[in-house]
């Protein structure tokens, strides 16, 4: 289990001035992570197996995708801090 919470805005800020992703990218990651937020408080392999059954029940498969691309970055950014 990982307390992420503390670590999304310093992703979001890494995502802007390292990688230096649009302005646009960088908002459809905060909302995507923000859902997950809302979901779940930790990040969990179980949190991960609910929240991807729950995002298949309600998005079309491309967007699926993109959202869980966006964790799947996140967590590999949490993975170079630790």
């Amino acid at each position: 289990m990982f307390e992420y919470r503390p670590f999304v805005d310093q992703f979001l800020d890494y995502c802007r001035y390292h990688k230096k992703l649009s302005e646009k990218t960088v908002r459809a990651y905060k909302i995507d992570l923000s859902q997950y937020v809302l979901f779940s408080d930790t990040l969990s392999k179980q949190a991960l197996w609910d929240y991807i059954e729950c995002l298949n029940k309600k998005y079309k498969p491309k967007t699926v995708k993109r959202k869980l691309a966006t964790l799947k970055a996140f967590i590999h950014f949490g993975m170079i801090l630790a």
